[in-house]
């Protein structure tokens, strides 16, 4: 019975949990109430508890304290609290068993029992029904926890499959708007390829000038910081190959911008001398991205090119930190250029020179970027600038297309699935024993 006196004071405050009330204060006082007795039975001596006495004082405290739950219990249940109406059944199963223990108490001594019936109610039924009653009531009780707890975790998972729902929605929405912005980048990029491949020369005027000539110009990046310019006068040709600063579109802009500082310095201003179209270029980089200036924005980037002349005389060339390679009999040449690029911080000004070419019959010229050599196989070894030359060499004396398709060859077996590091951009122009023409004239090769 003091067991059951415990669990009452400690099971009605969780009751009021469950049912998610707060606890009035008649329920603090019937606890104390039940503190108390217990203490009693504890301390009172136990010819004093026995008989009507000992069974009133647990009966009572009990009973009250039931009477007040159910009625709670009860009326929490006709509003709609599914918890209540769980216990309704439970609770009303301890009040019979306390009303029980109460008759058995008082009226059964007053009377004589005369069945075995009456008998048996009296003893085991009786003794023990207070304690099935709570045992009935901790486990609807327990059950009612169990499907709350079950209750609440659907609703946690419904709200997570919600929420993952949402967010795999919101993904979906972000990812399709990436793409879009993506497709319209690139389609921004495809549309400025087109324009960049309007600018560069056309390779029919190269074949027209040149017993032969290719081109292999591959960007990085749909768009190239590499270009590659012609321009052909009365009395000269003029062709040049440039490495700008970065790839992508910040090397497309410089391209745009190198492009047309010489076309101003060769069409507008008629200066033809390579090493003296040079010096024109960088001031005009320098110009152009306010480079040295103070006070202002500047952007520090710029070129390497090569250019070469070609008139009656011969062939003239002036490089920035890009050689011209020559080949001819089996033996290639390289005719170094200047080390200052065009463009960028510069601490003293720029001076840079012409080369005279030799031209003797039949010949290759190949004007480069650092592109091709400096592109990394799959264990990040690079081609390097030794065997290119020595690729140029083997396939000089073949036909410009096979020289251009032994060259990409070469390229993609280097490279395998390494992605492109750079812009890549090699022209090839030769020249034959009878035939260097431009504008329609034509000079003869020295034998």
């Amino acid at each position: 019975m003091v067991s059951i006196q415990f669990q009452l004071i400690t099971g009605t405050g969780f009751l009021f949990s469950f049912l998610k009330l707060p606890p009035p204060r008649w329920v603090r006082w019937f606890q104390i109430t039940l503190g108390l007795v217990i203490l009693g039975t504890l301390a009172l001596p136990g010819w004093f508890l026995q008989g009507l006495v000992r069974s009133l004082i647990f009966a009572v405290p009990v009973a009250a304290l039931l009477g007040f739950t159910s009625i709670l219990v009860g009326r929490e249940a006709w509003r709609g609290n599914v918890a209540a109406r769980t216990l309704c059944f439970s609770m009303g199963l301890i009040i019979l068993a306390e009303a029980v223990q109460i008759t058995k108490t008082i009226v059964l001594p007053m009377v004589e029992l005369q069945s075995a019936v009456a008998m048996w109610f009296a003893g085991p039924v009786a003794g023990y029904l207070v304690e099935i009653s709570f045992g009935a009531l901790l486990l609807t009780m327990a059950g009612a926890v169990a499907r709350r707890y079950r209750d609440e975790i659907d609703a946690v998972n419904r709200n997570l499959e919600r929420l993952v729902s949402e967010r795999t929605v919101e993904v979906q929405r972000q990812r399709d708007e990436l793409e879009q912005k993506n497709q319209d980048i690139e389609d921004s990029l495809r549309y400025a390829q087109t324009m960049q491949q309007a600018v560069l020369p056309d390779i029919k005027n190269l074949h027209a000038t040149f017993a032969e000539a290719f081109a292999l110009w591959k960007p990085r990046d749909i768009v190239s910081g590499d270009f590659y310019w012609f321009h052909q006068t009365e009395r000269a040709c003029l062709v040049a190959v440039a490495d700008c600063t970065g790839h992508g579109v910040p090397g497309a802009f410089m391209s745009f911008i190198g492009n047309d500082l010489l076309t101003q310095i060769v069409v507008e201003r008629k200066i033809d001398d390579p090493a003296r179209i040079l010096a024109e270029l960088d001031t005009g980089v320098q110009r152009v991205l306010k480079q040295g200036s103070h006070g202002s924005v500047s952007v520090e980037d710029g070129m390497d090119i090569g250019i070469c002349r070609f008139t009656a005389d011969g062939v003239t060339f002036a490089g920035a930190r890009r050689p011209l390679y020559a080949v001819a009999d089996g033996q290639l040449t390289e005719y170094a250029s200047s080390r200052h690029p065009i463009g960028g911080r510069a601490r003293k000004p720029r001076h840079f020179e012409n080369v005279a070419v030799a031209i003797t019959s039949p010949m290759m010229l190949y004007l480069t970027t650092d592109g091709f050599a400096d592109q990394p196989d799959a264990q990040g070894k690079r081609f390097k600038t030794g065997p290119l030359m020595q690729l140029l060499r083997d396939i000089a004396t073949r036909p410009a297309g096979q020289q251009r398709a032994a060259l990409e060859t070469a390229l993609d077996e280097h490279q395998g699935h390494t992605a492109q590091r750079d812009d890549i951009t090699i022209v090839g122009l030769r020249l034959d024993a009878s035939l260097v023409r431009w504008n329609g004239s034509t000079t003869h090769a020295t034998p």
